[in-house]
């Protein structure tokens, strides 16, 4: 018999009890919860943006709560990053982008751009980004975003009559232009990876059968997904018969998140 510590012959716990869960999803929020259609809609949303407000959906209550978490500068972004409230290589470079637009946006808003020279709110930028780039040391598109934005920083900041406002605004407006083009970017990907999968299918098959490790659709990215956004794109279509949702740790997030997405 399998043995815990000290010696003694292990036990099996107990399943958890389960039964005080709520079968729907429920809204963590102090507002009225929104019609079912709506609800679906921000289930498959990962953040909220507009120009000065940022909030992001806390993963980790994913399925059983829907709460979506403000991020008023690069330290909650850092933060969201570091817990695993958000995940997936996209989301993380965006979260970190827009966690430091906001922040530079509420700085503009209260007169402290104003008073910058061009060099200092490049340098102030360049620090934030670095201090970002330590909240997942493993997230690749983390460093690809923050090199890019390092080098549109200096540019901007290198242009004859920059001003620390001009700079700000360049890297703001940069940061919300990676979502239009990640969401882009993966609707493509969705359709050309449809048309691979369906060429190679044995025997001609039109309706495939498709198995996704992790989670890698709209809850990883700004929407749509990259690997799940060729089943979204392979659904669209009806050339989806089955899919098979594998888990991966240390959160379960195929069993959790994309099930969740699929369902």
């Amino acid at each position: 018999k399998p043995r815990g510590e000290a010696g003694q012959v292990a036990r099996k716990s107990p399943p958890p009890d389960t039964s005080h869960r709520r079968k729907s999803i429920h809204i963590k929020k102090t507002m009225a919860a929104p019609a079912a259609s709506d609800e679906k809609k921000d289930a498959l949303q990962s953040l909220r943006y507009t120009r000065g407000s940022f909030e992001v959906l806390d993963q980790l209550v994913v399925p059983h709560g829907l709460e979506f978490l403000p991020v008023k500068d690069a330290n909650d972004g850092w933060s969201v990053i570091r817990k695993m409230q958000v995940r997936g290589a996209p989301l993380i470079a965006m979260v970190a982008c827009l966690s430091l637009a906001v922040e530079a946006s509420a700085m503009d808003a209260a007169g402290k751009v104003a008073g910058m020279s061009a060099d200092e709110a490049k340098d102030f930028l360049l620090e934030r980004m670095q201090h970002l780039r330590t909240s997942r040391p493993t997230a690749v598109n983390l460093f690809v975003a923050t090199d890019k934005f390092a080098e549109v920083v200096k540019e901007a900041a290198a242009e004859k009559g920059a001003t620390g406002a001009s700079v700000v605004t360049t890297f703001v407006e940069g940061a919300e232009a990676m979502l239009e083009n990640d969401l882009n970017a993966n609707k493509t990907m969705g359709a050309y990876g449809k048309e691979a999968m369906l060429a190679k299918a044995p025997g001609g098959a039109t309706k495939l059968k498709v198995v996704t490790i992790c989670n890698t659709g709209s809850l990883a990215t700004a929407g749509w997904g990259t690997a799940l956004g060729v089943v979204r794109s392979l659904h669209e279509t009806d050339n989806l018969d089955h899919i098979y949702s594998c888990e991966t740790r240390p959160y379960n997030q195929g069993a959790r998140l994309t099930a969740f997405e699929i369902v």
